[in-house]
């Protein structure tokens, strides 16, 4: 049998591609001009994550928007 490689899932959450970018909170909040408390809740409620938020997270993650799984 042949050993399948293994693929990396290119779909991160928001914790996750700001773990694998190895960035703060803070870093990230001041970046999308919040407070860090509300990007704590972008990462705790994906799923309420405005379009333009979203477009501006992957900038910062130097992703494409679609790489961002917001149903955490």
């Amino acid at each position: 049998m042949i050993p399948q490689a293994k693929v990396e899932n290119k779909f991160k959450t928001l914790r996750e591609w700001r773990a694998f970018r190895r960035l703060p909170k803070n870093q990230i909040a001041k970046a999308l001009e919040v407070h860090p408390s509300t990007y704590n809740n972008m990462e705790d409620n994906p799923q309420d994550v405005t379009v333009r938020e979203a477009t501006i997270l992957a900038e910062i993650f130097e992703c494409k928007v679609e790489e961002i799984n917001f149903f955490e």
